[in-house]
């Protein structure tokens, strides 16, 4: 009798050991997932593009052993800027809906990028963002200090109005395309226009405030109002009863005292 209740009663404790080793073994890798899950969810948030008080700076040694790619994530859909710290180093900048799956190396090959260099983009929350650039292990034997900075890009041009948009130079003034009138401004304030077709020009004075100015074109009697707008390089002037549009375009180089109008071609 003894001997049987020996044999039940080890049975019983066998029972109870494997028990607690099953749910201690349960517990231990419920622990194990949970934490794989963190380092996952951490790993994610490194990886987004987060700008707070300061510019997320990518170096060109960031993406060295990776084909010289940096991974981002954008956080926010915003406007951003790209600024390059010199030109010894060539950025291109790729925006994708998905993580591409490919190797680092092949995203140049399959992919055209949405920037080279200098810009601005608008990027969607949620996007990806690969930087790609020129130092890699594939092309260098070591990354420079070369950086590129994304920051939120500045407030439209709109919203600053300046003081004056004409100073000393040459600017052609175009309608349909085509160049009309050459606007030769000897300073701020003063200056001559030539036709284009080299059939003679008219002294003017302006005053010019903000993206408005009046003109008075070979008479301080005339008055002559135009609207501009830096969007598209327009102007609009109201010539008593007729109004010109016109597209106006900086002439690399001219000086205002020797230029002449160019030969008919």
């Amino acid at each position: 009798m003894k001997k049987i209740l020996a044999i039940v009663l080890c049975i019983v404790l066998a029972g109870s050991c494997l028990v607690a080793l099953s749910a201690c073994g349960k517990q231990e890798g419920e622990t194990a997932e949970a934490t794989e899950n963190t380092e996952t969810e951490n790993t994610e948030t490194e990886r987004r593009m987060i700008i707070n008080s300061e510019p997320v700076v990518i170096t060109a040694k960031d993406g060295f052993d990776n084909a010289g790619v940096t991974e981002l994530i954008c956080d926010a859909t915003e406007t951003y800027s790209f600024t390059k710290s010199d030109d010894s180093t060539t950025w291109k900048v790729f925006v994708l809906d998905e993580k591409f799956a490919d190797g680092a190396r092949y995203l140049a090959q399959a992919q055209q990028p949405a920037l080279e260099g200098d810009g601005t983009l608008k990027i969607e929350e949620g996007k990806y963002i690969y930087i790609l650039c020129s130092e890699s292990a594939f092309t260098a034997d070591s990354a420079s200090e070369a950086t590129l900075s994304i920051d939120y890009a500045a407030a439209d041009d709109e919203d600053v109005t300046p003081d004056k948009l004409f100073t000393k130079g040459v600017w052609s003034a175009s309608i349909d395309g085509k160049i009309d009138t050459y606007f030769i401004f000897d300073d701020e304030s003063n200056g001559r226009t030539e036709r284009a077709d080299g059939t003679g020009g008219t002294p003017f004075t302006c005053e010019q405030n903000g993206y408005d100015a009046v003109f008075h074109f070979g008479s301080p009697d005339d008055v002559t109002e135009a609207k501009f707008s830096t969007g598209d390089n327009t102007g609009t002037f109201n010539y008593g009863d007729k109004t010109v549009v016109y597209t106006f375009e900086l002439v690399a180089g001219a000086d205002p005292v020797t230029f002449e109008v160019p030969a008919a071609q």
